[in-house]
C-alpha cells in the first residue's frame, strides 16, 4: 500500500520525517504540502503527479491532516474523478509510526482511542498521609 501523506503547510513533510527517524527509512510515504497559493485543481493535479508513479495494481490512499480541509477535499476529488484510492483524515506522527511497522490502516483507525487522550498521573500523596 502507498500512502500519499498531505497536510497544510509542510506539516506532512515533517510529520514523515519525524516517522522515520523513530521508525528509518519508510518507502510508502509519498508528500504532498499544501500551501497558500494552491487552489484545489494545483491539489489534485500533484496528486496524479503523485500516483502516476505508482504501478497501476498498487493500492493507495490519502492521508490528509483536516476533514474538509483542501487536502482532504483535492484528495475526495481524485479518488471520485479515478475511481481509485481512499481517503483518511486526522493524520498524526502516531499514525504514520503505526503503518511504518506494518499495521493495517483501517486497524489503526479502528483502534485509534487506545493509544491517545489524556495521561494521568497517578496521587499517592493520600494514601501516604493515611498510614
Amino acid at each position: 500500500m502507498e500512502y500519499i501523506v498531505s497536510a497544510h503547510g509542510k506539516y506532512a513533510e515533517e510529520m514523515v520525517k519525524s516517522c522515520q527517524l523513530i521508525t528509518g527509512k519508510v518507502g510508502q510515504f509519498h508528500v504532498f504540502n499544501f500551501s497558500v497559493d494552491m487552489g484545489i485543481d494545483d491539489v489534485v493535479s500533484g496528486y496524479e503527479k503523485i500516483v502516476s508513479g505508482f504501478s497501476k495494481k498498487e493500492k493507495f490512499c490519502f492521508l490528509t491532516d483536516i476533514k474538509s480541509g483542501t487536502p482532504s477535499n483535492a484528495a475526495l476529488i481524485y479518488c471520485q474523478l479515478s475511481n481509485k484510492g481512499a481517503v483518511y483524515t486526522g493524520t498524526s506522527l502516531e499514525i504514520l509510526v503505526f503503518l511504518a511497522m506494518g499495521e493495517k490502516i483501517d486497524d489503526i483507525y479502528k483502534n485509534i482511542e487506545q493509544f491517545t487522550g489524556k495521561l494521568e498521573i497517578r496521587d499517592d500523596s493520600d494514601e501516604e498521609e493515611e498510614e
